[in-house]
């Protein structure tokens, strides 16, 4: 049986999903890859005189620093290494984050916070509807899942009308509820979420369809679809 390698149509998306393709590098790349792109410590906030600055160290590129624009240094104090405020501003590394008021922040896990009004995610305001009910679902390095009585959120991103009793997580970029299953912050098309479930290399099905990413592959046979890797294939080819 003749197998297909998926074509890349987004190439945008299929670096945003970096995570479905680590599990096929060999340990040598993987190692590489990490050691390259990934911060290796040494967060840190510094005053100097009356500015305030965000200093990082990486592999690739050594000593880097940012400073925070509208910072007051004589108020200013580290949370974290990730978080600052001053009397009038909170900041998530470098970034300001808009809105969030200093005397009633909060730190809810590693890249979350909340004041009295509303949740931030790596410095981005999420527009939480109901903040009494607000549960987060999945918190790692890739990605945030959460939900409220109302609705649902991928990172910053707020995800209206859902169904909030039975939403859940389906994977790392996936979640579903009752009526639809959802790819990152938007509706996967046509998908079943009572047969829906996630394959290996990106790929994904129900009973009828299968996607790639999440690219709807028409003449693929959902129940049959099967993938190893980031190759896929059915009965027919």
């Amino acid at each position: 049986m003749e197998k297909h390698k998926a074509p890349i149509s987004n190439l945008k998306a299929q670096i945003s999903n970096l995570k479905c393709q680590i599990s096929n590098l060999t340990f040598p790349l993987l190692f590489f890859a990490v050691m390259l792109l990934s911060s290796c410590g040494g967060d840190s906030y510094e005053i100097r005189g009356d500015k305030v600055y965000y200093t990082w160290w990486t592999f690739s590129f050594g000593h880097q620093e940012e400073e925070l624009v509208g910072a007051d240094a004589a108020t200013f104090e580290a949370v974290n290494d990730w978080l600052g405020k001053d009397k009038s501003h909170v900041f998530y590394k470098a970034r300001l984050v808009e809105g969030c008021d200093p005397l009633t922040l909060d730190v809810v896990k590693e890249g979350l916070i909340c004041d009295a009004k509303d949740y931030y995610y790596e410095g981005k305001a999420m527009g939480v509807a109901d903040m009494k009910s607000f549960e987060v679902l999945q918190l790692d390095e890739y990605t945030l899942w959460a939900k409220d009585s109302k609705c649902a959120y991928f990172d910053s991103i707020r995800i209206d009308s859902i169904d909030s009793g039975s939403f859940e997580v389906a994977g790392t970029f996936l979640a579903k509820d009752k009526n639809r299953v959802y790819y990152r912050s938007r509706v996967l098309p046509q998908a079943d979420p009572a047969t829906f479930e996630e394959l290996e290399g990106c790929y994904m099905r129900d009973n009828t369809h299968a996607w790639y990413l999440d690219s709807l592959m028409p003449d693929a046979e959902g129940k049959a679809f099967q993938s190893k890797w980031d190759y896929g294939w059915d009965s027919k080819r």
